[in-house]
């Protein structure tokens, strides 16, 4: 039995490793475009996307917009409930010599800027939600993000943090 947990132990180090030295590689070749300054942008549309595609990239999409909680959403802001996180705008990211780094993408959610009403916070959700549709002035949350080619790693582009807009 400890030989077994051994070998899953190395197995499994052995893949943190490989993904983290990935990741340090996507990472390393993202930034070093970004900070030159001599990448160049291709809009796409997502729906011209595999299924496949357009799940992962929605996928990386709705994790990123989890920080909004930490942040955003900590003040006057709130998603609409029937909404979800979409892409605003989506566009593949290239090196000066055309090597496609990444996916550059706008992602955004409907939500109400509670600090121009007066939410009834003891009624039921239902009910606050009715309120801020007639009540509260909607806009949009969104930021921006970056996607790997293989859609395995994601990060938060830190030039486009979350922010509210009508």
């Amino acid at each position: 039995m400890k030989i077994l947990l051994a070998l899953m132990l190395s197995v499994f180090s052995v893949n943190a490793v490989a993904s983290s030295k990935a990741e340090q590689a996507f990472l390393k070749k993202l930034y070093a475009v970004v900070e030159s300054g001599t990448e160049t942008f291709e809009e796409i549309e997502l729906d011209s996307l595999s299924a496949q595609d357009q799940a992962a990239l929605l996928k990386a999409a709705e994790y990123e917009s989890n920080i909004w909680y930490d942040t955003i959403l900590e003040g006057d802001y709130q998603l609409k409930a029937d909404a979800s996180v979409e892409y605003g705008s989506l566009t593949k990211m290239y090196s000066a010599k055309g090597e496609f780094i990444a996916y550059k993408g706008l992602i955004q959610h409907e939500a109400y800027d509670t600090g121009s009403c007066d939410i009834p916070y003891e009624e039921d959700d239902s009910v606050i939600q009715d309120y801020m549709k007639e009540n509260c002035t909607p806009g949009y949350i969104s930021s921006g993000i970056y996607v790997s080619p293989d859609f395995k790693f994601h990060l938060r582009d830190e030039n486009a943090i979350e922010d509210f807009q009508e």
